[in-house]
């Protein structure tokens, strides 16, 4: 076997001329075009292939099925980047609290400096 008879390029990078294609090891099926790939393959390596789902004649299933996967990983990725209601919610009335301890403790620190000048000036007096 020659270099020019491999299905694949040995090199470290591909030439930008290559067209990109997808080819399915289960039907052997060949595909072209990244949503149709998508279709067959699923969203990640965890989602079954297109054919290996018993389904028929009823090809709009793994539609419905790869639709329900994306919106599955979307509401992981809510949960992790934490962009839920919930969470948002949460982190407005961390944000909230920790404004208004700011906000006590600088009182408190004003009060404790004009106590200082207070004390300071009235010990100035004795001497």
């Amino acid at each position: 076997m020659s270099a020019d008879d491999l299905p694949f390029w040995p090199t470290a990078a591909a030439p930008a001329d290559i067209a990109k294609i997808w080819r399915c090891f289960h039907c052997d099926q060949v595909f072209t075009d990244a949503g149709c790939a998508g279709v067959h393959f699923g969203r990640d390596e965890s989602s079954e292939p297109a054919c290996c789902i018993p389904l028929g004649a009823e090809r709009s299933l793994v539609g419905a099925l790869r639709r329900a996967e994306d919106a599955a990983a979307e509401a992981w990725t809510m949960i992790h980047t934490e962009g839920t209601e919930a969470a948002k919610a949460y982190w407005a009335q961390h944000s909230r609290h920790q404004e208004q301890l700011r906000v006590v403790e600088e009182a408190g620190y004003e009060r404790g400096l004009r106590d200082a000048r207070a004390e300071r000036s009235r010990g100035s007096g004795r001497r």
